[in-house]
């Protein structure tokens, strides 16, 4: 997950967080990766759980990745990259698994 998308990705958990799970999930390679990301959550206003998972050396060619998964946990769709979720697909999409 990219800073890019928390504003977009928040906007979807506050219309549909009653229907979807929203959950970012970050990955630093230097310093406090706890402290970097409740900085991010407060800096942004984040309203969905945003996770730190440690450190990993792989995530500057992995990130950001999104991932979509339907509600028995499965993924259906994924992004490396930013992607538009703002976008009338990605909403069509988030409304077909709510």
């Amino acid at each position: 997950m990219c800073w890019g998308q928390f504003g977009p990705l928040n906007k979807l958990h506050q219309e549909l967080g009653d229907k979807i799970n929203v959950v970012g999930i970050l990955s630093w390679t230097r310093g406090d990766g706890a402290s970097v990301t409740a900085y991010h959550r407060e800096r942004y206003g984040i309203t969905f759980p945003l996770l730190y998972d440690g450190p990993i050396a792989a995530v500057n060619r992995w990130s950001p990745t999104t991932f979509v998964l339907d509600k028995a946990g499965k993924a259906v769709a994924w992004q490396r990259g930013n992607a538009d979720w703002d976008g009338p697909e990605v909403r069509k999409l988030m409304e077909t698994l709510a």
